[in-house]
Order: C-alpha cells, then sequence, then structure tokens
C-alpha cells in the first residue's frame, strides 16, 4: 500500500507544476504487474477494504482523492516509445525500460562499495533489495494465506521473461526473517491473538456495512 501511495505522490507533484514525464523506479516485474489492469483493480478492492475496516473515513477520503489523479497519467509500454504522446496526460516511464537498466548489477555493486564505501543491506526481503522491514511481516502473512506473495508472482513473471533464473529467484525468495522481528513489527501494528482478532473483525464488519461505497472509475 505504501508503494502504491508514493507513486500517487509522485503524480500529484508533476500534476501540480504541470510536469508531463516522470521516470519512476519500478522494476519490469513490478511494472508488468501495475500494468495488469485486472490484478490491478483486485488489489485496490482489498485496499479499500482494509481502509474501510479501520472505520478511518478521513484516510479512506484523502485516499479515494490521490486515486482521482490516475485519469492524469498513462504508464508506458515497451512498443509505446514510437506513438504519438497525449500531451494532456502525464506520461510515466518505468525506469527497466532504458538500456542501462540492463547494465550488470553486481558490477555496479562493487563500484559503488569502492567510490561510496556503500554497504548493502543485512535484512531485506527480498534478497537483493531496500525493502522497508515491514515487507517481512507482509510476505509472511501472505504465505500464511496464501502460500506465495507479491514478490513470488513477479520473479515468476521474470523467469518467464528470461530476465531471471529459477535460482536465483529461490535464492532471493528464501525467506528467513530476523529473530524477533516478525513479533516487533505485528506488535506495532496492533496485531493480537487468534481470539482477539476475531472480536476485532466482528467489530470492524459493523463499521464496514456503515462505510461509503466508492467506486472507481480510471
Amino acid at each position: 500500500m505504501c508503494g502504491n501511495i508514493l507513486y500517487l505522490n509522485a503524480l500529484e507533484l508533476a500534476d501540480s507544476f504541470n510536469i508531463k514525464l516522470v521516470v519512476n523506479g519500478y522494476s519490469k516485474g513490478q511494472a508488468l504487474i501495475s500494468q495488469d489492469r485486472e490484478k490491478g483493480n483486485e488489489l485496490l478492492e482489498k485496499i479499500i477494504e482494509v481502509i474501510q475496516q479501520s472505520g478511518d473515513k478521513e484516510f479512506l477520503h484523502e485516499f479515494y482523492q490521490k486515486y482521482s489523479v490516475l485519469n492524469k497519467h498513462r504508464l508506458m509500454k515497451i512498443g509505446d516509445a514510437k506513438k504519438d504522446i497525449d500531451t494532456e496526460k502525464i506520461t510515466v516511464i518505468p525506469f527497466y525500460m532504458f538500456k542501462f537498466y540492463k547494465t550488470d548489477k553486481e558490477s555496479l555493486k562493487e563500484l559503488c562499495r569502492k567510490t561510496f564505501d556503500w554497504q548493502q543491506m543485512k535484512n531485506t526481503y527480498p534478497k537483493r533489495t531496500t525493502n522497508c522491514q515491514m515487507i517481512w511481516l507482509n510476505t509472511y502473512i501472505d504465505l500464511k494465506k496464501m502460500n506465495y506473495s507479491t514478490y513470488h508472482d513477479e520473479y515468476s513473471s521474470l523467469i518467464r521473461e528470461g530476465e531471471m533464473t529459477r535460482e536465483q529467484a529461490l535464492d532471493d525468495l528464501q525467506f528467513s526473517p530476523p529473530a524477533g522481528l516478525l513479533e516487533e513489527l505485528a506488535k506495532e501494528i496492533g496485531i493480537h491473538s487468534q481470539s482477539s482478532k476475531e472480536s476485532k473483525q466482528e467489530e470492524q464488519m459493523k463499521k464496514v456495512s456503515q462505510a461509503p461505497v466508492i467506486e472507481f472509475n480510471f
């Protein structure tokens, strides 16, 4: 959800300054998922459901307002570069489409180490990424509920596209959270035991029935 809000914030900023071209940091896997309209709508419905269950109407309204900016943009795909650009909309180019994205990443990492004394994050998921710690808990819950996560979906697309080997993906997706971190993160966002969780869900369902119905058309 945080990634969606960051993306929308960038579009809002571009719109406020009449900037018509944005380059964002989507990897190829992320861009492929974002271009899947069916998956995108399904994810959006789940996000809205969670916000409704929280009962935070102010945040729900703000989230809805942010999503309205999507009508003003288009995400460029491979093959779009030679087409006429709609100057009325904000064109977003995913980083992976540039030729230099294919540069040997291990060589770049070594150069960054030597030049900037850069150190890779020790505890991040998947490996070789720079995700925030909450990803550990998100992924844990996904694995418990579905036996896979959004990253398994993304990496499987990359394997089929020939962008990554199956062996590399399996290594990157090994799930080994630091000791005690899951409990710490769960406490931070108020996840309780199963019994208290069930009673809380009943309370939240009452709020959902009173929440406004919002339709998104973009």
